[in-house]
């Protein structure tokens, strides 16, 4: 396995398990360069949209028919060979995009998928549709390409039924793109919407939009940017998320009036210094790439009000970071931080700090500086001890502490006097401090998992003003 398909199936992973304890109904994985899946895609049984295209998928796993919920499937320019007969299972599927593929038969179980209305096979060596297709009757769309027979469809059955060829597709991508930048030029319009328009390049026509405020490449096939882009210098706004971009060109620090930068969801390594001459940016969104480091020139981006680096493959971060005086949320989680700089302490505006799934073993004592914080999630660490300063963080309302390997905790985290959620869940406590019997305001204690002492854990089994009460009642060394 070479070293970017195991930073592939590594995030895949991380994707899966981050949806499945939130719950979320969406998993979005495309321009993955993985041929295979993991079984515990079938964990996500409460999805509904999986997008799984323009990767490199030779199989898939036979738990993707434990998806039961999932009404929009997208498995497009992959290179699937067959389909698993599992795929019948999904009984709520409304939507199945396999365009693209190398099939050449189609399982007799897609006729269970009896909700179907769309379903694209076009791009696919198939010869014959199996007459059993006759039995989705809800069919409204079918793609083919010209190639294939249609023994059990009636003409009339599909309502559109649509033949296209992966070429016409994209040429027809750069024709509308290049209509949108016409209409836009001749309206003076400031805003141009080209996002999932299967684009893998940009026309140069789009430089003449020298007053353009807001554009949205998000969902494309880019990989390198056009020279032209960095004439558009009144951008506020570029969405380019979704991508196939590698790295950035030095000249993206010509775009000086950008606010707000969504870079999520591409292949970024690394990052050019010019980043820090963005001086106006207020929204960073750097989250499910392949960064490893940070230029110390982030610390330049002053105005930055939000940012995003989860799901990298960070490992430090710059000390320059604290320089970030504005910074208001701060998103960390899915990377591989083993310690956080002490300059963190410098960022007195930030609300939420996000450190999910690290391998953070400490925590400086400046975090104590962070008075303005409300949200502080530290779930999934090595955490074995906490700073007393996290008492003087006197505005958090949420804290997640669990799955540590905590032993105990600090008697300052009874001035936490406006927390609304405590989870240490997952740890190695049998006691609490007594201080936080102070905290009567409390209404979310969690702490499963933990050797609780036999009185703790049976007053927690009453609820968390029980486990209060206790503390205030019994002596420091009992608690």
């Amino acid at each position: 396995m070479d070293q970017n398909e195991a930073l592939y199936r590594k995030r895949v992973a991380q994707k899966i398990e981050e949806v499945r304890t939130s719950g979320g109904a969406e998993l979005h994985l495309p321009f993955y360069a993985l041929t295979s899946l993991p079984e515990s895609l079938g964990q996500l049984t409460q999805l509904q949209v999986l997008d799984l295209s323009n990767g490199g998928l030779t199989s898939l796993p036979e738990s993707l028919g434990q998806l039961t919920q999932l009404q929009v499937l997208d498995l497009s320019n992959n290179n699937l060979t067959v389909l698993p007969e599992s795929l019948g299972q999904l009984a709520q599927l409304k939507t199945l995009n396999i365009r693209g593929n190398a099939l050449t038969s189609l399982p007799e179980s897609l006729s269970q998928l009896t909700l179907l209305s769309w379903l694209d096979l076009s791009g696919n060596p198939l010869t014959v549709i199996p007459e059993s297709l006759g039995r989705l009757t809800q069919l409204y769309g079918l793609g083919l390409d010209g190639k294939q027979t249609l023994p059990g469809l009636a003409a009339s059955q599909a309502t559109v039924v649509f033949e296209i060829s992966l070429d016409q597709l994209d040429k027809e991508a750069q024709r509308l793109a290049e209509q949108a930048i016409e209409d836009a030029r001749r309206s003076d319009g400031t805003g141009l919407d080209l996002s999932f328009s299967r684009l893998t390049s940009l026309p140069e026509s789009l430089g003449r939009l020298t007053q353009l405020g807001k554009l949205d490449l998000r969902g494309n096939r880019l990989m390198p940017l056009p020279q032209s882009l960095s004439q558009l210098t009144q951008l506020s706004y570029l969405d380019l998320s979704f991508n196939l971009l590698k790295e950035l060109p030095e000249w993206l620090c010509q775009l000086k009036q950008l606010q707000v930068l969504d870079l999520s969801q591409n292949l970024l390594m690394a990052l050019p210094k010019s980043l820090g001459q963005l001086t106006r940016l207020r929204e960073l969104r750097l989250s499910d790439n392949a960064l490893t480091a940070l230029p110390e020139s982030l610390g330049q981006l002053t105005q930055l009000e939000r940012l995003d680096l989860g799901s990298n493959a960070l490992v430090t971060l710059p000390e320059s970071l604290g320089q970030l005086a504005q910074l208001a949320v701060l998103r960390l989680s899915f990377n591989d931080l083993t310690s956080l700089p002490e300059s963190l302490g410098q960022l007195a505006q930030l609300t939420h700090l996000n450190l999910f799934r690290n391998d953070l073993k400490s925590l400086p004592e400046s975090l104590g500086r962070l008075t303005q914080l409300k949200v502080l999630e530290l779930a999934n660490n090595g955490l074995k001890s906490l700073p007393e300063s996290l008492g003087q963080l006197t505005q958090l309302s949420y804290l997640d502490l669990s799955f540590n390997h905590l032993k105990s905790l600090p008697e300052s985290l009874g001035q936490l006097m406006q927390l609304k959620t405590l989870n240490i869940c997952g740890n190695a406590l049998t006691s609490l401090p007594e201080s936080l019997g102070r905290l009567t305001q409390l209404p979310e204690l969690y702490l499963d998992d933990n050797p609780l002492h036999p009185d703790l854990a049976e007053a927690y089994k009453k609820g968390t003003a029980a486990v209060l009460a206790y503390l205030r009642e019994l002596p420091p060394e009992r608690s």
